[in-house]
């Protein structure tokens, strides 16, 4: 189940934290003032699967306790398109970490059943970050 859509910038931690996944609300552009920013909490959502194309996910930044938030890529098996939140706005991860560090991240809700899934960005810079192996 769906609920209302917003801007993405104007998602706070806080809703993340309720409702882990989220999906673009690609359907309502053409709306006034809504684009391909716009995205909806896929409520009572917990895990993420197979079946969900490019959902956005809650994420914590591992060390700094940052909430975050990206887009999963089921067969790459990584991250993109990655924020943090920083000062009460979304910036990208090396405004509010600096540059040139390695960042890891943990998701809110569980991948395929798994819980606590950890991505490793190489960058703070980098545009991506890979799903840690199972161990």
């Amino acid at each position: 189940m769906s609920s209302h859509s917003k801007p993405f910038e104007q998602v706070t931690p806080a809703e993340y934290e309720e409702n882990p996944v989220w999906e673009g609300a690609y359907d309502k552009e053409g709306v006034e003032d809504q684009d391909e920013t716009w995205r909806r909490p896929l409520v009572g959502k917990r895990n993420v699967d197979e079946t969900m194309i490019g959902p956005f996910i809650a994420l914590r930044v591992v060390g700094a306790e940052l909430p975050a938030n990206a887009m999963y890529d089921h067969e790459r098996q990584s991250i993109c398109e990655i924020f943090v939140w920083w000062n009460g706005a979304w910036v990208l991860p090396e405004e509010a970490l600096g540059s040139e560090v390695s960042v890891y991240y943990v998701a809110l809700p569980s991948i395929a059943g798994q819980h606590s899934v950890r991505f490793l960005s190489q960058r703070s810079t980098d545009y991506y970050a890979q799903r840690e192996s199972m161990s």
